[in-house]
């Protein structure tokens, strides 16, 4: 949806533009954006939950806007 013509596991979470206002979500669990934080830890596993709740990141279409 960005326009990056792929869409790996680490451009939703670090680059893509379409989720940098979540991305504090996941600067909780590790400030530098480490996937191995991220996958590999209780508490990287429930920032990334949240941060794909509240992103709508992984969606098949975009998440609506926010108001």
């Amino acid at each position: 949806p960005c326009g990056e013509p792929l869409q790996t596991r680490e451009h939703m979470l670090i680059e893509c533009p379409l989720h940098d206002e979540h991305r504090d979500t996941l600067r909780e669990a590790s400030q530098d954006l480490v996937t191995s934080d991220l996958i590999g830890t209780k508490e990287g596993v429930e920032a990334l939950a949240s941060f794909i709740r509240c992103s709508g990141a992984f969606r098949k279409r975009p998440p609506p806007p926010i108001p």
